[in-house]
């Protein structure tokens, strides 16, 4: 286990995520600067990178995806979201170390309030009190093979 400070208490965290047996709507958001996309380090057990997604989460029973995405944002980097239109929706059903998990994922292209994340290279983002690493990457690196994007299917919208 892995111990974190949250909220000035210590709370027991399992460093291993494995999808929930179940459908989870979630929803992401595609964010540019120029060709390169902003995107969320998504992590191996051991730490090496594994890939990278847009930002965003979970839907809550009762909240519209727009409302779910301009949450994400504010949580997870202090910006709220501009110029939102829905580009695509995708039923991602993948494996991630040794786990099934089936996602059905809103992709909403926005813009950030927060300018001078366009300005920075890579920075940290904040989940639940656990920090998370973002980047810019080129699109054309994902094209190429050199970087690996997720959910799969998601190049072919952007």
């Amino acid at each position: 286990m892995v111990r974190r400070i949250l909220r000035d208490s210590i709370v027991e965290m399992n460093p291993v995520w494995r999808p929930k047996q179940r459908i989870r709507p979630l929803v992401i958001g595609v964010i540019r600067r120029a060709t390169a996309l902003l995107v969320a380090e998504v992590t191996n057990d051991d730490g090496t990178t594994k890939g990278w997604r847009p930002l965003g989460g979970g839907v809550e029973f009762g909240e519209t995806r727009q409302a779910a995405l301009r949450r994400e944002f504010t949580e997870e980097l202090s910006s709220d979201l501009t110029d939102i239109e829905e580009i695509a929706t995708l039923d991602n059903i993948f494996m991630h170390n040794g786990a099934q998990g089936h996602e059905i994922i809103a992709v909403y292209e926005a813009k950030l309030t927060k300018l001078n994340l366009y300005e920075t290279s890579k920075f940290y983002g904040n989940e639940a009190g656990a920090s998370f690493l973002c980047r810019w990457i080129e699109i054309e690196e994902f094209a190429n093979g050199g970087e690996t994007l997720f959910p799969e299917g998601l190049l072919l919208h952007l």
